[in-house]
């Protein structure tokens, strides 16, 4: 009898691992909670807009992970530069940032006293910490010197998670693992040619690809995939309970938007849903301790606010991150899907701003962010009130990993526990509280497929 894989969530990471399961001959099974498919990486649309969470694109390191996308596409995407600047102190400085644009920009001052700040911090002895390692805080002023540490990261860190630094664990900076004291030091006094050969920003400097019908079309695209070699994909249905019953099988209930129950029974469970929904849907209930964990994981939520425009060019660059605003990055729509000014029928900027499930952000209506946001793009000369002709908001709720500081040790209680189930496995960048790009997803789902075709057949 062939073994039946369920996959709760159908993002990019669930879909990838149910594609090159079916390859295999396995029977798989996906159930999303929303009414459409992708995740975070879900084209909606609306209108006839088509609207992404935020300024997707593919990129990578991993040859066979591009080609692996474009054959999905037949080959045909196109490619663009990226290009990107930070707003801060009322000045654009270049993104990433290096020292020419810091002393060009900010003045010899600040930049002289982020030089000094930085070499004193290196001539200290290097403290040492506990076992939960040392704060964002005392990462970043370690690496980067006080003075740097006040003027971007400090700023930009609180005003991104809505926490203060000395509460969040350094792993909320996805290329810390990559970070050196050399390369960081290069990165900060070098040009940005010369830049490109350290790894801290490798990933800042690949080309991008988008394709023609939103960043969405590639899931769809792997949707159908997964399809066409006779695997299910539900949507709409909200996983509720995670039954383990005789024969060492589970049952998964779940409801659909009016609160009809539906069943799906299976061999195999693979989660990429939220970790605390796992932990409270699951039957046998985990231990206490364990439950506690799963809860004490937070993500951040992400709000993107659309604003149409007959104007084909609004930015002189795809995107933007602004500090000291009440939103985090501002993105020119038409420059980031590669469609020439001449040919835009209209544009749209997406705002970003990311905030917590339940708080004042959360709860306001797309008016009242419109309100709220407006008097910042008008003096900033990105746009007027009167060009707007359309707004559109978006709403994720578990966006981001929330990597407060000492969140490894429930994570490691988490996943010990899943670990002593041989027949539960965590996947993706919610289900495993992994940031992580789309190429990431895909690559390390394809890892995880591996592993469970081996084990299963």
């Amino acid at each position: 009898m062939s073994k039946k894989v369920i996959i709760l969530g159908a993002g990019v990471s669930g879909l990838s691992l149910a594609w090159k399961l079916a390859e295999s001959g396995l029977e798989v099974e996906l159930i999303e909670a929303k009414d459409y498919i992708g995740g975070l990486a879900a084209t909606v649309e609306v209108d006839g807009l088509k609207m992404d969470f935020g300024p997707h694109s593919v990129f990578s390191e991993e040859e066979e992970i591009l080609k692996t996308i474009f054959d999905l596409f037949g080959g045909d995407m196109p490619a663009g530069v990226r290009d990107v600047r930070l707003f801060m102190r009322g000045k654009y400085l270049r993104y990433p940032l290096n020292a020419e644009d810091i002393i060009m920009k900010l003045g010899l001052a600040p930049s002289l006293k982020c030089f000094i700040s930085f070499l004193i911090e290196k001539l200290k002895s290097h403290p040492r910490f506990g076992e939960a390692g040392p704060n964002m805080e005392q990462w970043s002023v370690g690496h980067f010197g006080r003075a740097l540490h006040e003027l971007f990261f400090e700023p930009y860190t609180e005003q991104f998670w809505d926490v203060k630094c000395n509460e969040l664990s350094p792993d909320c900076i996805p290329t810390y693992k990559q970070m050196s004291f050399t390369k960081t030091l290069k990165l900060l006094l070098t040009s940005k040619k010369k830049r490109a050969n350290y790894s801290i920003i490798d990933r800042e400097v690949l080309p991008l690809y988008y394709p023609h019908d939103g960043f969405g079309s590639i899931p769809e695209r792997i949707a159908d995939k997964v399809r066409g070699l006779k695997g299910k994909i539900h949507t709409g249905l909200r996983v509720e309970e995670v039954r383990k019953v005789d024969g060492g099988r589970y049952v998964v209930g779940a409801t659909d938007s009016d609160g009809g129950p539906e069943e799906f029974e299976g061999d195999y469970i693979v989660s990429t849903i939220p970790i605390p929904a796992l932990a409270k849907a699951l039957r046998p209930a985990p231990p206490v301790d364990v439950l506690r964990a799963a809860e004490s994981l937070k993500y951040l939520s992400l709000l993107v606010l659309y604003l149409s425009t007959d104007r084909p060019h609004i930015l002189d660059c795809m995107y933007e991150y602004s500090l000291e605003k009440p939103y985090t990055r501002i993105t020119d729509v038409g420059n980031f899907t590669l469609v020439p000014e001449e040919k835009r029928k209209g544009n749209s900027i997406s705002i970003e701003q990311s905030c917590h499930a339940g708080d004042g952000f959360w709860k306001a209506t797309k008016e009242e962010l419109f309100e709220k946001y407006m008097p910042h793009l008008e003096l900033e000369n990105i746009m007027k009130e009167s060009e707007v002709t359309a707004v559109h908001l978006l709403k994720a709720s578990h966006a981001y990993p929330m990597y407060l500081y000492g969140y490894r040790q429930h994570f490691e209680t988490f996943t010990e526990y899943c670990n002593s189930i041989e027949t539960i496995e965590l996947c993706g960048r919610t289900g495993n509280f992994r940031y992580m790009d789309i190429d990431q997803c895909m690559k390390l789902s394809f890892i995880l497929a591996d592993e469970m075709i081996k084990k299963i057949l």
